[in-house]
């Protein structure tokens, strides 16, 4: 599976084939693949224009973009389109997925939307914030005391944005350093203590063989933009529950979101607040189902499946733990990943077993 940072989201097309024969003769991957560098600014992405920093404004962007895409690849209508990312991807997977959805309530649109797939998603920080401390306390990184001090003060926070005391941008400066302020090995994966940075990204990305196949000239790459993350603070603690919750039901859309368990910085924890919050008509049903672990197959010297992680199957939603991964899912567990995305658009979900 082709995988980047943090600040890149994802756009999977299943080729109906399978797979495709790449000009060298071999195989690659069982999915044609488009990255988008968004936020604006990342990766090689540019602007004239200014910067995007609203649903709206970044929205518009990528359903344009998606438009002049099949503009120019009519052929490409055929086959059925998976939008994904990872981390922060959870405002702009669900905002770009619902821009589609809307143009089909109100136009008709061919653009042959499948499901979507979102990797430790931040989607509803006010509810996830909180629950930060939760993980914490359970790998035994702070005491009880930290745990519900750390959880008061940045629920305190919540409350004074939600009750608009604090602006966006003041609650995201006060509560970053409550959340981030544990000695850890590393929040992206605490067993590893392994930070995935942008050094060998741009190593491959700025090669004269990938500036030559990209046509991206004498642009400059950033991994990852540390100027532009502080002018997305206004953005941060915005919430895209609403058009996760309504994807959810069209009844027209498969939905995986998937985490690592030992992952620090959007937890499991994290992940199921903000679900057990999402106000679909499948919620209930989801509050009461029954987590299940997901095998692979045994090897050939043993007939030991391996555990794979846990899942639930709950109307469209597709719920998935991978055992092992941090916040960098792929990364860490990328034959896993892999054979994740595979069940995922063929099956529906991993395993077989439906709640």
């Amino acid at each position: 599976m082709l995988y980047q940072k943090d600040y890149t989201f994802y756009t999977y097309i299943n080729d109906v084939k399978g797979k495709f024969e790449a000009r060298t003769g071999s195989w690659v991957g069982p999915f044609s693949v488009l990255y988008i560098d968004n936020p604006v600014l990342a990766g090689y992405s540019f602007s004239s224009s200014g910067l995007r920093k609203t649903q709206k404004e970044y929205g518009q962007d990528l359903y344009e973009f998606v438009q002049q895409f099949y503009n120019l690849f009519p052929h490409l209508l055929a086959i059925d389109l998976y939008i994904g990312g990872q981390s922060y991807a959870g405002k702009y997977v669900p905002v770009l997925a619902h821009w589609i959805h809307s143009s089909r309530q109100n136009a008709p649109t061919r653009i042959p939307l499948r499901g979507l797939y979102i990797g430790g998603p931040l989607f509803a920080p006010a509810v996830m914030f909180p629950e930060n401390f939760e993980h914490l306390y359970n790998v035994g990184a702070i005491s009880e005391h930290q745990r519900t001090t750390g959880r008061k003060q940045t629920q305190d926070l919540v409350d004074r944005y939600l009750t608009g005391e604090l602006d966006p941008a003041d609650t995201i400066r006060q509560i970053l350093p409550l959340i981030f302020g544990t000695q850890v090995p590393s929040y992206e994966n605490y067993v590893t203590g392994e930070n995935v940075d942008g050094e060998r990204f741009t190593a491959i990305m700025t090669s004269d063989r990938l500036r030559k196949a990209l046509h991206v000239g004498s642009l400059d790459y950033v991994a990852i933009n540390n100027t532009f993350f502080f002018q997305l603070y206004s953005d941060i603690m915005s919430d895209t529950r609403d058009k996760l919750s309504e994807l959810l039901d069209a009844g027209e859309y498969k939905v995986l979101i998937y985490s690592g368990d030992v992952d620090v910085m959007v937890s499991v924890a994290m992940v199921e607040a903000a679900l057990l919050a999402t106000p679909w008509s499948g919620r209930g049903a989801y509050e009461n189902s029954t987590r299940r672990p997901w095998y692979g197959p045994p090897s050939p010297t043993s007939n030991r499946r391996p555990l794979y992680g846990y899942y639930s199957k709950t109307s469209q939603l597709c719920r998935v733990v991978v055992r092992g991964a941090g916040h960098q899912t792929p990364h860490d567990q990328p034959a896993i990943s892999r054979e994740m995305m595979l069940q995922f658009v063929h099956d529906d979900c991993v395993g077989t077993m439906a709640t």
